[in-house]
Order: C-alpha cells, then sequence, then structure tokens
C-alpha cells in the first residue's frame, strides 16, 4: 500500500465527512483509525483546508485522478468504500450526501458499491438494536427519575442535578425516540405521498403544449402560459427538494438530544463550547484557516451538542445559512451575546425561525479583561462583584436590553437568559491542576455553575442541566 493510495483516500474521507455540511466526532475517530496524522505534516493541512473549505484544498476531482494513477486492484478500490461506508454510517446513519458522494466515487473508481453499503446498513441496524437499554437499565433509569422528582420537589440549597448519560435520562430519550420514530414513519408515508403528488403534477404541466400561430396576442399569452408552467415546475421541484431534507434532518437526529450552539462571530461561542466540553485541542482551525466553516458535533451516549459558524459577519450569508440548517435538528439552542455589543441585528435571524418555538438560551457573555495579574487578584478577591453591581452596564441592564431586542422575534415564555463570565471559566480550566485554589474560586465565579438558574455545564464526562 503506497503513501499516495493512503493520503488519497484518507482526503477523500475527509470530504466525506464534511459532505452533509457537519463535522462530527464519530466520524473523525473512525477516520483517525485509518490514519492518524501529525499536525505538523502536510497531509494535516491538506486535511484542515477541507474542513475550512479552503479555495486552495484538494478537490474530489483532483484525488480520483491521483487513485487511478496507482493502478488500484479490485481489493484496493472495495477498501476505499469500504472506509468511507464506515465513516458514513459511524454516527448510524448515512445522509443522502454521504451517500451520493460514495456512489460518485464507486462509479469513477468502477467498482460496485451496492452490496457494500446494503451490507453495512445491516450492521448499522444491528448496532443501533444493541445500544438500545436492556430491561433492567430501564428500571434502574425510571429509579433515578424518580429520585431526581422528588429532589426538585424538595427546598434545598443544593438542588439535585440531572446527569445527561445517566440511566435517568438515556430512559426518557429513548422513550421519546421511539415515539418520534413511530410519528416520523406516518409523515414519511404523509410526504412520498405528497411527493407523488407534485411528480404527477408536474408531469401534467409539462403535457401542456401550443399551437403553431403568428399572432401576436396568441404569442404574448403563450408567454405568459410559459411563464407560469416554468414557475410551477420550479415550486415543485423545490418542495420535492425540501421535504426530502426536512425527512434527512430527522432521521439523523432522531435518537439524540441535540444542543445547538448559536452566535456572532467572535462572541465566544467556541470558547463556551470548549469550556464545556473539556475539548483541549481545536482540531478543526489551522493557521490562518477559518476555525469553524461546518457545523461540528459532539455525542455523548445520547446527547449530541452542536457548534456553528459565527452569524452576521461580513461576507458571511453562507455561514449563517450553514448555522441555521441547524435549527430543525435542535431541541434546544444556546445563543452566545457579549456584554460590551448586545446588536439589535445579531437577533434578527430569529424572526425567521420563531415559529419553531424552541426553547431558547441566551448566553450573556460578560466580557472584562482577567489577563493582567493584577485584575486577576482583584476578581479572585470578590468573584461575584460583577453580578452585584448596578445601573446601566449591569446584569439587569443587559437582561433588559436582550428581551428588547428580542421583543416580538421570538416567544419570550421559551427564553432564558444566562449570564456567564467566560474568560474566568477558561482561566479556571487552565489553572485546575495547577492552582486548585484558584479554580474553584474562578470556576464560582464565571457563574458556569451557578445553582439557582438553568444552566448548562460539563463535568467529569456528563453534561448537566440544574433547575431552579
Amino acid at each position: 500500500m503506497s503513501e499516495k493510495y493512503q493520503n488519497c483516500v484518507f482526503l477523500l474521507a475527509c470530504h466525506l465527512i464534511v459532505a452533509d455540511g457537519e463535522i462530527n466526532t464519530k466520524e473523525i475517530s473512525v477516520l483517525e483509525n485509518y490514519l492518524n496524522v501529525d499536525n505538523t505534516k502536510e497531509l494535516y493541512i491538506e486535511k484542515q483546508k477541507i474542513f475550512s473549505d479552503d479555495e486552495n484544498k484538494k478537490s474530489i476531482e483532483e484525488l480520483l485522478l491521483e487513485l487511478k494513477g496507482e493502478q488500484l486492484t479490485e481489493e484496493q478500490k472495495k477498501e476505499i468504500i469500504e472506509i468511507l461506508s464506515d465513516i458514513a454510517f459511524s454516527d448510524n446513519y448515512i445522509s443522502a450526501q454521504e451517500q451520493e458522494l460514495i456512489e460518485y466515487i464507486a462509479q469513477s473508481l468502477q467498482v460496485d458499491y451496492k452490496d457494500i453499503l446494503s451490507q453495512k446498513s445491516k450492521l448499522n441496524e444491528q448496532e443501533i438494536e444493541s445500544t438500545r437499554l436492556k430491561p433492567y437499565q430501564k428500571v434502574i433509569g425510571k429509579i433515578q427519575k424518580t429520585v431526581y422528582n422528588n429532589f426538585l420537589n424538595k427546598e434545598s440549597e443544593r438542588n439535585m442535578d440531572h446527569l445527561f448519560g445517566s440511566l435517568g435520562f438515556s430512559t426518557v430519550i429513548e422513550k421519546i425516540s421511539d415515539e418520534a420514530i413511530i410519528d416520523l414513519n406516518s409523515v414519511t408515508e404523509i410526504i412520498k405521498k405528497t411527493n407523488e403528488d407534485l411528480v404527477i403534477g408536474k408531469q401534467e404541466i409539462d403535457k401542456l403544449t401550443y399551437p403553431q400561430t403568428s399572432r401576436k396576442e396568441v404569442k404574448q399569452i403563450i408567454d405568459v402560459v410559459q411563464g407560469i408552467k416554468n414557475h410551477f415546475n420550479t415550486m415543485i421541484n423545490s418542495s420535492l427538494a425540501e421535504n426530502l431534507a426536512i425527512l434527512d434532518k430527522k432521521k439523523r437526529n432522531i435518537r439524540y438530544f441535540t444542543i445547538a450552539f448559536m452566535g456572532r462571530t467572535k462572541a465566544g461561542k467556541s470558547t463556551f463550547h470548549k469550556i464545556i466540553t473539556q475539548e483541549k485541542n481545536d482540531d478543526i482551525g489551522v493557521g490562518k484557516l477559518r476555525t469553524t466553516r461546518y457545523n461540528r458535533s459532539w455525542y455523548w451516549d445520547k446527547l449530541r451538542i452542536v457548534d456553528t459558524p459565527g452569524i452576521g459577519a461580513p461576507g458571511g450569508d453562507v455561514d449563517t445559512e450553514i448555522a441555521k440548517s441547524i435549527i430543525d435538528e435542535a431541541d434546544l439552542i444556546c445563543y452566545i451575546v457579549t456584554s460590551d455589543a448586545i446588536q439589535e441585528t445579531e437577533f434578527d435571524f430569529f424572526e425567521t425561525i420563531k415559529e419553531r418555538n424552541k426553547p431558547l438560551y441566551i448566553i450573556l457573555n460578560v466580557k472584562s479583561n482577567l489577563t493582567e495579574n493584577i485584575r486577576l487578584k482583584r476578581f479572585l478577591r470578590d468573584p461575584h462583584k460583577w453580578r452585584e453591581c448596578n445601573g446601566p452596564q449591569s446584569i439587569q441592564g443587559h437582561f433588559d436590553r436582550i428581551r428588547e431586542r428580542l421583543d416580538g422575534k421570538y416567544n419570550m415564555d421559551a427564553v432564558k437568559v444566562i449570564p456567564i463570565h467566560l474568560l474566568a471559566a477558561q482561566i479556571a480550566m487552565q489553572e485546575k491542576e495547577s492552582n486548585p485554589e484558584n479554580y474553584k474560586s474562578l470556576l464560582e465565579g464565571s457563574n458556569i455553575m451557578e445553582q439557582h438558574t438553568k444552566y448548562i455545564f460539563f463535568t467529569n464526562n456528563f453534561i448537566v442541566i440544574s433547575f431552579n
């Protein structure tokens, strides 16, 4: 097996990973099992170009041309399809875009792919079934849920945390998923019938013919009718594509509780995500390449967290559309804003999605410089001071401005505002081992572990939501 062969397959796999507009940890894990690349190598840079949608990235066509020059055996061709299929099914669902790309690569290499995809699909169904909770796990989960509910109903300074990843959480999500799958199957049949009717309608429109005539008035009428016909065909094609896209999204995330992180560029969204996931390295961006061009997802048991590209950057319309594409999949949206620049325009897109009525957490990133030693010491002397000040720049003042800008653009009953000092939390994570005392004060002062408000944070490999 030549180095060029391995590198080409590796980069084709990178193209497959971003085919559905999302980079997820399960697919990355399969990729690294195939070939773990040192971040100083040229191949790593090429991978980052694909993940960043850099204009100088190697194209699929270039990679296929290089592979054809390797005089591949039939076994090597099948191996390529096997590797790509393993990546596509790693999150237990192959999207339409992933399947189309695998078919295109297989056809270019002149290798049969149908048996391989069929076999992988069967193995995928077996894996999904094997991950279902056993009867005894469901019993434990119900007990955990009962204990949790009992704690909720009691006065206590420290409410019990509901751990995502516990059997209690998994039991609830699995039950909801089973019910959702039944509903989805019913909706699928309805959409299938609707699409069939749309196709029939398109065929009937295409049958329209016009008489041969030299009369100007008749030609004008024919032009109008043809314009209407073209308009209807465009609408029908758009409806067919939209219906299929909606089904694709629902099928992909139906087994997970999905939390989407959104916000304008440089609001602290990726920092918040990094703190929550305890992610040590950002493997999506490098050097001058943009760091978040696609949605990125992380999985824990039945929980899925999605980090999106920044919204509202100059020339960033594509990024905004990519970020908005996750809305239909999200069960909860965390939207990051900063205390130094709460702009009305960054909330405008909520007006276009308010009919979805998703639960919305506004994470207020309260900015103050703690990088200088004297400022850090001042913060440590009174970690809660930033939450207790009064006036327009107080937390309440920021709350009022956020609600004012959201008014009429979203259902305010579905909105919770959570103030967090992200820099304090970030420094806390850096000092966790070296300075436990500072770690504790910074983490508590950051408000990321506040017990008397709803919050989301990561601790000991579990995502936690606490309720007041």
